[in-house]
Parts: structure tokens; sequence; C-alpha cells
């Protein structure tokens, strides 16, 4: 068994090292929040123009119309003919409807009419 003396050191020296943590996490929580409260952020004016360009870039692609989640929109098709080919693939090619014409939109950016 732990000796008394021994316990009580190593009660003492932990609790020591928990709050020394525990300060140290508040140092650095308080030195964060104040340079936050300054305006103070990682990238600088620097960043907070570069930030401001492409916000101004990508309101410029929607204000025009233009699909901006081009990569969505392919991933969400390749789904769908995966899904089709395993369809054709399990079941008989003569109970699928007939073709049509009409081609439907869905997603985002399709239009219906």
């Amino acid at each position: 068994m732990i000796d008394a003396g021994v316990a009580n050191f190593l009660l003492v020296m932990v609790t020591m090292v928990l709050v020394a943590g525990a300060g140290y996490g508040m140092i650095i929580l308080l030195n964060a929040l104040q340079r936050r409260i300054a305006g103070d952020h990682a990238g600088g004016p620097a960043e907070l123009e570069s930030l401001r360009q492409r916000v101004e870039e990508l309101e410029g692609l929607v204000a025009d119309g233009q699909d901006i989640d081009l990569a969505g929109r392919l991933a969400d098709m390749e789904g769908r003919l995966e899904f089709a080919e395993r369809l054709l693939a399990a079941g008989d090619p003569a109970d699928l409807p007939e073709p049509s014409d009409e081609v439907t939109a869905t997603g985002p950016g399709g239009s219906h009419g």
C-alpha cells in the first residue's frame, strides 16, 4: 500500500498541476477574447479584403444566374446514374416504361414548366 505521506505529496502535486493548467488555459482564453474585442483577427486586413472580394465575386455569379454548385449537382447525377444502372441490371427490360421526350429538371437550379 502507498504511505500516507507519499499519497498526500502526490495529491498536492496533482492539484498544483491542475491549477496551473487551468490558469494557463484562462490566460489563453482571455488573451483571445481581448484580441477578438479589439478586432485583431488572425488574417488581418489583407485577408479581410480578399474575403470581401470573393464574396462580391460569388454575389455576382448568383446575380447573373450562374450555378455555383456544379460539383454537388454532378455528384447527385452520378448517384442517380449508378442507381439506374443497378436497377437496369437487376430487372427485366420488358418491365421498364417507354422513354419519353419530356425532360424533367429537378434539384438546385432546375426548372419546371
